[in-house]
């Protein structure tokens, strides 16, 4: 029997229009030029299916994109004893340095386990240490020190250099990466002077989970690998690519990270956070110049005065005031009737959020812009363009609130300088932000 989809397509027509026939349809007034129709548009249906096979087989599978996302994955593993064991070698081995050694060895060959070629497979065993790969290790970012890496979330990669079978390529790993502050990581590790690397000053002291955080960075390195074959590869060599060659005694230096930079931990705020902070703007913004005169006269007062203000003007729900540092997180900047405005009007449709780089797990950084009718005191109008930093932490007892706002900067929202002025506001709160962590 003939498959359906093979039979002759004009042939299965033709019985169809015989069975019209002999049924006494009332079909059988159609048209040859109908009859025609039909068989053209059957036919071009087939061929763009076939043509959309085609095109399906043909894509081409990122596969050594798939097996680097793999091998980083392993590599990146190693929970916080392992970072200590992978990076605690001295710069001159000695007799004190064996059972170091030994841990250094178990813990590389289980990170690199499947991905190395013998030849370094056979350096990792042997009695002294070669720098063949860079592991994972302590990095210091923006005040925080990376203890170590959670989940990559994406690999991308360049091949520079290829002959037959071996490549040498650049890829850069976005990775989420557990942090503790420096002062904590000061009180918890200490490098000694003579091996340059890290140790526990108690090993019975413990990291508790509200200490730690989690952001978002991107490594860069250089990598020498071998293509067993289409769907695996095997580890020459690993190297941090940072923008000046570091001596190896001074690399794993926390402060030494030119191979590292952090990125966006959100790609956008989610729903929630959106909402509280669009809610807060809508409510704060379109206060009454007595209002804010009230905000003055609070901010000045006392944090008693503050707290009652914040419940008069209706925005104790948004915020998470702390009574020692009510100035710094809310300074009175952040009121939107500055030089000749009287007050403001604004819809929370005209509201544009972003997340800011410094985003981690548990504190939300979002850059705010939104549009504005201004009331002047000369009682004319103006369009401006206001621009805010605003934070938000989530705490199990009070869910998310805000707790620090920023004043960026005001503009004609059809003033051509604008950018140029957002611009630089903006890398002045950036490095403001920066410096006080």
């Amino acid at each position: 029997m003939i498959p359906l989809k093979k039979f002759p397509l004009k042939l299965l027509i033709c019985f169809i229009l015989i069975g019209i026939l002999l049924t006494g349809c009332s079909l059988i007034n159609t048209s040859t030029k109908e009859v025609n129709t039909l068989i053209d548009k059957e036919g071009k249906d087939n061929t763009n299916e076939e043509d959309k096979d085609i095109e399906e087989n043909e894509e081409e599978i990122d596969i050594l994109g798939e097996e680097l996302l793999r091998f980083f994955r392993q590599y990146y593993s190693a929970n916080e004893e392992g970072i200590i064991a992978l990076n605690a070698y001295p710069v001159n081995i000695n007799d004190a340095y064996v059972e170091s050694y030994e841990d250094y060895t178990d813990n590389s060959l289980k990170l690199l386990e499947g991905f190395m070629t013998e030849g370094l497979e056979k350096n990792l065993q042997k009695p002294f240490f070669k720098t063949d790969v860079h592991f994972p290790r302590f990095v210091k970012v923006n005040g925080n020190v990376i203890i170590g890496y959670t989940d990559v979330k994406d690999v991308h990669y360049k091949i520079i250099k290829e002959e037959d079978r071996d490549l040498t390529i650049e890829v850069d790993v976005d990775v989420k990466a557990e942090v503790i502050t420096e002062k904590k990581f000061n009180e918890l590790f200490e490098s000694d002077k003579k091996t340059r690397y890290f140790t526990k000053k108690n090993e019975k002291a413990a990291i508790e989970d509200s200490d730690k955080d989690e952001i978002k960075v991107r490594c860069s390195y250089v990598l020498e690998i071998h293509k067993n074959n289409i769907e695996e590869i095997s580890l020459f060599t690993l190297k941090e690519k940072g923008e000046v060659s570091v001596p190896e005694e001074n690399r794993r230096n926390i402060i030494n990270n030119d191979f590292l930079k952090r990125i966006n931990y959100l790609e956008s705020a989610p729903l929630s956070d959106d909402l509280l902070i669009r809610d807060f703007l809508y409510t704060f913004m379109n206060q009454d110049k007595d209002a804010y005169q009230y905000y003055q006269y609070a901010f000045d007062a006392d944090v008693d005065t503050y707290k009652a203000m914040v419940y008069d003007l209706g925005i104790e729900n948004y915020l998470l005031v702390d009574e020692k540092n009510y100035q710094s997180q809310f300074p009175n900047t952040i009121l939107p009737t500055k030089d000749d405005i009287i007050s403001i009007n604004m819809s929370k449709e005209g509201i544009d959020i972003n997340v800011h780089t410094e985003t981690s797990k548990k504190t939300k950084v979002y850059i705010v812009d939104f549009l504005a009718a201004a009331k002047l005191s000369d009682y004319n109008a103006s369009n401006l363009k206001y621009r805010y930093y605003i934070t938000l932490e989530h705490d199990e007892e009070f869910n998310t609130k805000i707790t620090r706002i920023q004043y960026i900067s005001m503009n004609p929202s059809f003033d051509e300088t604008e950018n140029e002025s957002e611009e630089s506001g903006e890398s002045e709160a950036v490095e403001e932000i920066t410096n006080e962590e």
